[in-house]
C-alpha cells in the first residue's frame, strides 16, 4: 500500500512512506543493503519520532520549515563550521 520516498544527499537519507511498517522495512533494506558495500551506520542517528530534521528543515507530522540558526562563535575546524 501507497509509495514510497527515498531521498539521500551526502551521507543523510530519508525515508517517506504513508505507513510506518513501510518505512522500517525500507529502512531495514536499506542499511542492509549498503552496510553489505561497506558502509557503517551509527544506530544512535536515526531519527523515528518527529521532529525530524534533514538537510536544514525541520519536519513535522504536518509542516516542513527551516531548523533554527546556530552560529558557532569560534570554530576550530572545517567540521565545526559545517554544523
Amino acid at each position: 500500500g501507497g509509495h514510497a520516498i527515498i531521498y539521500h544527499y551526502t551521507d543523510d537519507i530519508l525515508i517517506c512512506a504513508p505507513k510506518q511498517e513501510q518505512v522500517q522495512r525500507l529502512q531495514d533494506r536499506v542499511i542492509q543493503t549498503l552496510q553489505a558495500k561497506g558502509f557503517e551506520f551509527r544506530p544512535e542517528k536515526i531519527q523515528r519520532m518527529p521532529p525530524w530534521r534533514y538537510l536544514g528543515l525541520e519536519i513535522t507530522k504536518r509542516t516542513i520549515q527551516p531548523q533554527r540558526l546556530k552560529i558557532k562563535d569560534n570554530p576550530e575546524t572545517l567540521a565545526d563550521l559545517q554544523q
